[in-house]
């Protein structure tokens, strides 16, 4: 074996520890010249789960069953992704209409409750009038 292929792959069984330990990686790219196994594997399986995590949450947060950060940021990263509204309508069986409106309700849910989804506010935002005058 060579100095290039020993180091290929230790470099894969650490990259796949850390693939299969991180939750947030959806998308890489790995030489096509690299040797199928239970290494490269791993790397390509972490990325599905990520992504099957991230859809799974996106459309919690569609169909308001959990408001919560997560669902909010998975939401948010995929509401612009064409595969969402069918990913939606398969494992929902809901008609595309009816997701297609309950995507456009999180998106404002998600806009007017930023702050607090977000933790920057415990409750909400109030906005009062102010007492003092405005110059011109």
């Amino acid at each position: 074996m060579t100095l290039c292929r020993t180091l290929e792959t230790e470099f894969l069984e650490e990259f796949s520890k850390g693939m299969w330990q991180n939750r947030f990686i959806v998308d890489f790219k790995l030489d096509a010249n690299l040797f199928c196994d239970d290494k490269t594997f791993t790397v390509f399986e972490a990325g599905r789960r990520n992504k099957a995590t991230l859809n799974r949450r996106a459309v919690d947060f569609i169909l308001g069953h959990k408001a919560d950060r997560e669902c909010a940021e998975a939401f948010e990263l995929l509401s612009r992704a064409p595969h969402l509204l069918s990913y939606a309508v398969k494992v929902t069986g809901k008609m595309g209409e009816e997701v297609s409106a309950g995507m456009v309700s999180a998106a404002n849910f998600l806009t007017d409750n930023y702050l607090t989804i977000t933790r920057l506010v415990q409750y909400s935002v109030e906005c009062r009038p102010a007492k003092g005058t405005q110059l011109l």
